[in-house]
This record gives structure tokens, C-alpha cells and sequence, in this order.
């Protein structure tokens, strides 16, 4: 037996003295065990003292609000109010009958009394404010429901139901205005997002969060969908580690300028790197990306100069941009791309690493699709490179164009061009031009977690002032990579790769090599 129906019990008990009381007390009797019907007709088939009707209609009221018979509660309830029935629930009861009923106006007045006369209070503001949503009136749903968040602190189921109401009140409001898009950003989502915290866990939680996503879905505020229709990543932050252990059989002497020389010296070269980037999307029109990466190579051969000379720290750092849009109907990206660069090496040959050069580069671009077969990215590049002394001083600009698809669902095909113009303005004879053509084919899954891809560069170098005695010089590198996913976050690669040089100074420029790589990547 509830509380609530042993204090009626005990009411009936000590307030009626009549002959009839008897059979309002096993009326009531019924009604506490659950035998409704039972009690109803007690109480329809027994003479009940004239000074307990009150207390008669009150029950029969409640009574037919169990057998969910609304419409037979409402009168019996109504003339429980006229013989004055002092029972604290009543208009509750009430306002639960009419509401049932769609008898809206005079549910929500119901409802109001009950909640002067200080009956679930919380409950009985929460019914007014979800009939004055049901009658559209939005702004006295908002008022009322402001009320109860401000009021309740012990129940915060209903808190957070109300709150979640209330930002449907608001989102209401919100579409009868010009800005509803702004309004929906700015009022209605932190709403639902202040609803949420009240208790993250419950499935009213679960339900705001579906709710939010079909809102942003709708007004297009979805953080991981772009104006365009582009899926972002939920996960905004990346940090990534790879270790590698490579073993090259000709190290080759070099700056970041083509013009390698063969060292005919083998050492194992590790080379570790750290890297990591954050996704900002400021309106769905944008994205931002701060990056940086930090890469060190250290050679295993600490005897030869020629060698450990290029020992290196690389710290890489920059942004990349993207413009979302739409060019002949698809998803397109305009890039804008700024990156830093600082450089150390061995120079002096001492086993130290001292600064080498510094270098920023200005790429534009843009990403789209001129049919269903995969999609094409043009790159324009600037590159302003300073080294340590003047004469390694040079500025480049490029031109690049990859085009990528897919075949058999696993099939990944990458094709890609780049030309670099390279201007040593202090030093003209080393000033170059290259051309790169490469193809990649990569065959994912070929075992369960299992990568395989082959990749074919050419590259073509113009040694303009060189051209008499190295002409134009040819390099031609095929490799092989088996690639494993050990898990979500960890990699495996295994790689070869050859490289054959071709130059009229055969003695000096003319090469080939081996280079055999292992490398461990943890990303997250």
C-alpha cells in the first residue's frame, strides 16, 4: 500500500462516523489492495453518508483514473471540487483526467491549482508547460519550464526532461525567425547539451544526443558534416610515433636540392618521428588544421664521415586549410597550406647536429571529382629555402597533380605528377629542374588486416648548367611495401625499395642502391 493511500485510509477512518462509513472504509479497502472494480461498485450500490460525498466522488474519481476510464473520472472529480473535497491531490488528479481527455485549457488549469496548493509542485508546473507546448504557446512553455529548472533540485529526471523541453519550446520560437540556423546554434543545442550533463548516462541522454544529431543533420550545424556533404572525423586530434630501421647499401651525400651523390657506404639508418595535428571546423565552410612533426635520423655508421654527416633533426610545423565547396556539382576543397621548417645536421662531421637550413612553403590547390572515378587534386607550391651559408640558398616553385580511385572495392590506384623549378640564385650552376611520375597500386586487404602495394617512380632531372657533363639525368625506383594493422592503433611496414641513377658523370652521379626498411607506427 502506498503512503499516499494509507493517509486517505486513515482519513476515512477517523472522519467518518456515520452509519454508511463502513462501506466507504471497504470501499476504500478494495481500492488499496487493487480490486478497483470491486471497490467502484461499493461505492455505486451502498448509501454513503450525504457528509462523505465529497470524499466519495474524490475516490470514484481516483478509481476510474486507474481503470484509465478518464472520461467517467471528470465529473465524479468535479463534484468532488463542489462539496469541497480537501483532498491535496485532487487537482492533480484532476488535471491527469482531463489531460487524458484532450481537455487541454482545463487540464493546465487544473494543474495550476494543484501546484498553488502545493501538490507535486515540479510535476504539476511540468504538465502546464507540456500543454502549453501542445497548445503552441511556446513562450509561456518556456517561461513555465525556466521556472522548474530554476526551482527543482532533488529530481533530476524531471530536470533534465525539462530542460530538454524547454529547448524544444526554444527551437519552436526559433523557426518562426529569419536567423533559425543561428538560433538553433546558439540557444536550442547548448541547451540540449546542458540537458545532457544533468546525468549523461540515463537513456533521456541517449535520446538528446539522437535529438541534437537530427537537428544539426537538418540545419546543417552537423561539426562532422561540411556544407559540401564531407564527413569529417568525430575524432579531431591526432598524435602518431614511428620508429623505423632502414638499411641503405649506397648512402648518398646530399642536401634537399636532387643532386645526390653516391657515397658507396652502407650503414643501417634509424629514423624516428613524432607528429601530430588538430581538426578545427569553425562553420561547416572551413576547416583549420595546426600540425607538426619531428623527425630524427641517426646512422648506425659512426667510423665514416661521409655517413654520419647526415645525421639530421627535421621540426616540421604549419597549417593547413581547406575551403568546402562544390564545383560541377560534387564535393570540392580548395587548399591553402602554409609550412616551416627547420633543419640540423651533422655538417662539420663532428657527431653533433648543429642548424642547416630553414624554409617556409605557401601551397595552393584545389580537390574535386570530374567524374565518379575517384578524384583529382592540382597543387601549386612557392618554397623559400635558406641553409647556413649563402650559396645553399634557393626558392621553388612546383607544380603537382594526383588522381587516385579504387577498383574491386580493394583495389587502390594513385597516380601522381610534380614539377619542381628549382633557382639557386647564389650558386646558378646547381640551380635545377625535376620531374617526378609516379604510380602506386596498393591492394588492401589482401589478408584480413594485410596491405600490399607496389609503387613505380621516374624521375626526371634537367641539370641545366650541369647539361654538358651530366645531361638529363634519369631515376627510375620501384618498391614493394607489405603493410599490417596489428590493431586500431598500431602498423607494421616492410619495405624494399631500388633506386638506379643514370648521368653522363658516371663516375660522380651514376648509382644504384638497395634500401630495406622496417617501421613500428602507434597512432591515436
Amino acid at each position: 500500500m502506498k503512503l499516499r493511500d494509507l493517509f486517505i485510509l486513515i482519513l476515512f477512518t477517523l472522519t467518518t462516523t456515520s452509519i454508511y462509513a463502513d462501506a466507504l472504509s471497504d470501499a476504500f479497502k478494495n481500492y488499496s489492495i487493487g480490486e478497483y472494480r470491486t471497490a467502484l461498485k461499493i461505492l455505486e450500490t451502498k448509501r454513503i453518508a450525504k457528509k462523505d460525498r465529497a470524499a466519495k466522488e474524490y475516490l470514484k474519481g481516483i478509481i476510474n483514473n486507474k481503470l484509465q476510464q478518464f472520461d467517467k473520472a471528470i465529473p465524479h472529480f468535479q463534484r468532488a471540487i463542489k462539496y469541497k473535497s480537501k483532498a491535496k491531490d485532487l487537482f492533480y488528479e484532476f488535471g491527469q483526467a482531463l489531460y487524458a481527455a484532450n481537455s487541454l485549457d482545463d487540464a493546465r488549469i487544473a494543474f495550476r491549482k494543484s501546484y498553488r496548493r502545493g501538490f507535486k509542485k515540479a510535476s504539476s508546473l511540468y504538465y502546464m508547460a507540456h500543454i502549453s507546448q501542445l497548445l503552441e504557446e511556446h513562450k509561456q512553455a518556456k517561461d513555465i519550464f525556466s521556472r522548474i529548472i530554476k526551482e527543482e533540485k532533488e529530481d533530476f529526471n524531471l530536470l533534465q526532461i525539462s530542460r530538454f523541453q524547454l529547448a524544444e519550446s526554444l527551437l519552436a520560437m526559433a523557426t518562426s525567425k529569419k536567423e533559425t540556423e543561428r538560433l538553433v546554434a546558439d540557444y536550442v543545442i547548448p541547451q540540449m547539451n546542458k540537458a545532457i550533463e544533468v546525468d549523461k548516462k540515463s537513456r533521456t541522454a541517449k535520446d538528446i544526443k539522437s535529438r541534437i544529431k537530427e537537428l544539426q543533420k537538418q540545419y546543417g550545424l552537423d561539426p562532422n558534416i561540411m556544407k559540401n556533404g564531407k564527413n569529417l572525423p568525430e575524432q579531431r586530434w591526432s598524435v602518431g610515433f614511428t620508429q623505423e630501421i632502414e638499411f641503405d647499401n649506397n648512402i648518398t651525400q646530399s642536401t634537399d636540392l636532387p643532386t645526390s651523390q653516391a657515397s658507396q657506404k652502407d650503414s643501417y639508418i634509424y629514423n624516428t618521428t613524432v607528429n601530430g595535428s588538430y581538426l578545427f571546423n569553425p562553420n561547416n565552410k572551413f576547416t583549420v588544421k595546426p600540425n607538426f612533426r619531428i623527425a630524427n635520423k641517426k646512422h648506425s655508421d659512426r667510423n665514416s664521415s661521409t655517413v654520419f654527416k647526415n645525421d639530421s633533426l627535421t621540426i616540421d610545423y604549419g597549417v593547413g586549410n581547406t575551403f568546402e565547396h562544390t564545383l560541377f556539382n560534387r564535393q570540392a576543397n580548395a587548399i591553402l597550406d602554409l609550412d616551416f621548417s627547420y633543419i640540423s645536421r651533422d655538417r662539420n662531421s663532428i657527431k653533433e647536429k648543429e642548424y642547416y637550413a630553414r624554409s617556409w612553403t605557401l601551397t595552393l590547390g584545389e580537390n574535386l571529382k570530374f567524374t565518379d572515378l575517384g578524384n583529382t587534386t592540382f597543387k601549386i607550391q612557392y618554397k623559400d629555402y635558406k641553409g647556413y651559408i649563402d650559396s645553399l640558398n634557393n626558392k621553388t616553385g612546383s607544380f603537382s597533380i594526383s588522381h587516385s580511385f579504387i577498383t574491386n572495392g580493394t583495389r587502390l590506384w594513385i597516380l601522381f605528377f610534380q614539377s619542381d623549378f628549382i633557382d639557386n640564385y647564389n650558386d646558378r650552376i646547381s640551380s635545377t629542374n625535376s620531374y617526378l611520375f609516379r604510380g602506386d597500386y596498393l591492394w588492401i586487404n589482401i589478408l584480413k588486416d594485410h596491405t600490399l602495394s607496389f609503387g613505380l617512380a621516374i624521375t626526371l632531372l634537367d641539370t641545366k648548367r650541369n647539361y654538358a657533363t651530366r645531361g638529363m639525368e634519369k631515376t627510375i625506383t620501384p618498391s614493394v611495401t607489405w603493410t599490417r594493422n596489428l590493431n586500431k592503433y598500431v602498423s607494421t611496414n616492410l619495405s624494399y625499395e631500388y633506386t638506379k641513377n643514370d648521368s653522363k658523370d658516371e663516375g660522380s652521379y651514376k648509382y644504384t642502391k638497395h634500401v630495406t626498411s622496417f617501421d613500428l607506427s602507434v597512432s591515436f
